[in-house]
């Protein structure tokens, strides 16, 4: 060992330590499920591709992609929940003997963090059905439904889990599917 490699190793040791100053200086960035930040986060207006009811003081806001769109449901500024518009389901689920999706709202729950995902924080996932392409005399194939996933912590404080609560279980698409019960959410063991 000669002295290039003292001197690479106490650069590479300096380098390091700068670099992680740096970075735990960073400010933190609020956590999107699916969002890319490829574009600007925007007010949703009117016309969703799904109905929800909100208490007063939330509003929702439309962070676009190149394969999903993000509606952050907030109050105050405060994130609540997510309303993600996708092509591609975030889970396996399930299907008839004929290849149709059934039922047309499925649910799957994280009680822990997701390793290796992003670190996301324990939360509950309830996919609805937004639209089949499907021909009824043939199987589907992969993409061939486009579904609206509503993502929601469960780990908040009891009254804002509440309130998550109440608005993951209004969601519905009009004319697919119908909102569920509050009671019928799914909770961790």
């Amino acid at each position: 060992m000669g002295s290039g490699w003292i001197v690479r190793s106490v650069t590479g040791v300096a380098l390091a330590t700068g670099l992680a100053g740096c970075v735990g200086s960073l400010p933190d960035t609020p956590f999107v499920p699916g969002g890319s930040g490829a574009f600007p986060e925007r007010p949703a207006g009117e016309t969703l591709p799904f109905s929800l009811s909100l208490p007063d003081g939330f509003d929702i806001t439309l962070t676009p992609g190149l394969d999903i769109a993000t509606y952050t449901i907030k109050s105050a500024g405060r994130p609540y929940l997510y309303v993600l518009n996708q092509q591609f389901p975030a889970f396996d689920y399930r299907t008839d003997w004929k290849g149709r999706i059934r039922p047309r709202v499925q649910q799957r729950i994280f009680c822990h963090p997701v390793a290796g995902q992003g670190e996301f924080p324990p939360h509950r996932q309830i996919l609805h059905l937004q639209r089949e392409w499907i021909a009824p005399d043939r199987r589907p194939a992969f993409g061939d439904w486009d579904f609206i996933l509503v993502w929601e912590r469960i780990d908040l404080p009891a009254e804002q889990q509440a309130l998550a609560d109440q608005i993951a279980a209004s969601v519905h698409v009009p004319g697919m599917t119908a909102a569920i019960p509050q009671s019928a959410l799914m909770t961790c063991p």
